[in-house]
């Protein structure tokens, strides 16, 4: 067991005076599954809620999550991280005042410790990907250590990598979507991009032995497939009766996601009140007229930025994988395929606006209709 006497100082208030409330029966194992983030997270948890039944059925618990994200567990992150690193999650999760804010701190852990005792399953799986990029300390992630330390035998965690330059594409579409105005260029500094530092965290608390460390690239997933993949990682037999959900959250093409951009800058997500209301489904009306044209860097610049992790990388792969060769990725960036980068002229915008007002009329006379059968 790894040794926080230095760390506990740090920790704070959370779970050690709430869970000496009750007596809770440990489970066999809880598996913990932090991202990365843009590693098929939402389809995974998508697919932990439509199949909560089957899983309880087969002793798997699924403890619950916000309304409308049953399987996304965002008060993991929300109780870990530093309160400065998480203003938007607790807009999401209307924590903004400090009074709510501290009491989900002093009742989450309770709360989980609750609903885990009660499934009577032997196994439990919880997912964030805030987990691994919110969580940039090890005192952090102490403090989920000593959450679930006491309600489970053993305590994995399941973490998905996947190369660098494809992720930090894949993650500036996200970024527009939760309202930024910025344009596209590789990040600088992302602290969870170092994923030699990222996984040296999570074993120094968790153990090393307990990582289990999965490649997001199809020819090293189970079958090729990330739902094979992430339920044979758990344990779980009865795959081929799962409900399969559709990718969710998928990058916007390089026409919507500059669209988005400056229609961000136009009319901004967050006004003094909170989310702006003015702004509608703007982008579930984009999710839904975007196409699979997405954002892809030239090679030399994808190549430049992967190789500011090639020794870490390496690292990792010798280390925690046990690869000799220190090969932790087999694709590489190729100019088989040229640049595909956000853009934005006149026709594409018209053509835009045209889907997206016949997308809004079509829900518009969706209402009507349903109005007026709820009326006859």
């Amino acid at each position: 067991m790894p040794n926080f006497r230095r760390l506990r100082r740090w920790t704070g208030p959370i779970t050690r005076p709430s869970l000496r409330r009750g007596r809770w029966r440990p489970l066999e194992r809880i598996f913990l599954h932090v991202g990365v983030e843009k590693t098929g997270t939402t389809t995974l948890q998508v697919a932990m809620a439509i199949n909560r039944p089957l899983l309880h059925q087969c002793g798997y618990a699924i403890p619950m999550g916000p309304a409308g994200s049953p399987s996304y567990h965002i008060g993991l992150a929300l109780c870990a991280a530093n309160p400065d690193a998480i203003p938007e999650l607790r807009q999401v999760a209307r924590l903004t005042s400090d009074a709510a804010y501290s009491a989900f701190l002093e009742n989450y852990p309770m709360q989980i410790a609750r609903e885990l005792t009660q499934s009577e399953c032997h196994t439990a799986i919880l997912s964030n990907e805030h987990c691994s990029s919110r969580l940039s300390t090890v005192a952090e992630i102490v403090k989920l250590y000593e959450i679930f330390s006491r309600l489970a035998h053993e305590r994995r965690i399941i973490i998905y990598l996947r190369r660098q330059d494809e992720l930090a594409s894949s993650h500036y579409s996200t970024s527009v979507r939760a309202g930024s105005t910025s344009e596209f260029n590789f990040p600088s500094e992302v602290h969870w991009l170092d994923y030699l530092h990222l996984l040296e965290m999570w074993a120094q608390v968790f153990g090393k032995e307990n990582l289990v460390i999965r490649i997001f690239e199809p020819q090293q997933l189970k079958d090729g497939d990330l739902l094979a993949d992430f339920f044979s990682v758990v344990g779980f037999m009865r795959q081929d009766e799962l409900l399969r959900p559709e990718d969710q959250n998928r990058s916007f093409d390089v026409y919507t996601v500059e669209f988005l951009r400056r229609f961000n800058a136009q009319l901004p997500t967050c006004v003094e009140a909170g989310l702006d209301r003015a702004r509608g489904d703007i982008d579930e009306a984009l999710a839904a007229i975007t196409t699979r044209e997405c954002l892809r860097p030239g090679a030399d610049a994808a190549t430049a930025f992967l190789n500011r992790f090639a020794a870490s990388n390496a690292e990792v792969a010798r280390r925690f994988l046990n690869r000799e060769d220190g090969t932790l990725f087999t694709n590489a960036p190729t100019d088989d395929q040229p640049a595909r980068l956000p853009s934005l002229d006149v026709d594409k915008a018209m053509a835009i606006s045209v889907a997206l007002w016949r997308w809004q009329e079509a829900r518009m006379r969706a209402v009507l209709r349903n109005t007026r059968a709820q009326l006859r």
